[in-house]
């Protein structure tokens, strides 16, 4: 294969870290930042993160074009999610 990157995917990456992070706070609970009523927050930036992943997934498949990010895309994706991120690097 010629110039052909191959790898994990990012989600794998996200899912990777999440796992150690979990198994870390499971088996070695030495410190707690976070107060116990407060823990459960973290779930909103965790729900709009998949949200987020959700709808440019979606995004993608109504294009056409890949998502991969070590395949060759088809498609510059503006629209969506991506919408307001190319409004801010425009401007």
């Amino acid at each position: 294969m010629s110039g052909v990157k191959h790898g994990p995917l990012p989600p794998v990456f996200f899912l990777g870290g999440l796992l150690l992070q979990w198994g870390l706070h499971a088996f070695l609970p030495f410190v707690r930042l976070v107060p116990e009523a407060w823990a459960a927050s973290g779930a909103i930036p965790i729900v709009v993160g998949i949200a987020l992943v959700v709808l440019g997934e979606r995004r993608f498949k109504k294009v056409r074009t890949v998502i991969n990010p070590f395949d060759q895309p088809s498609v510059l994706v503006t629209s969506g999610v991506f919408r307001a991120a190319t409004r801010c690097i425009w401007r």
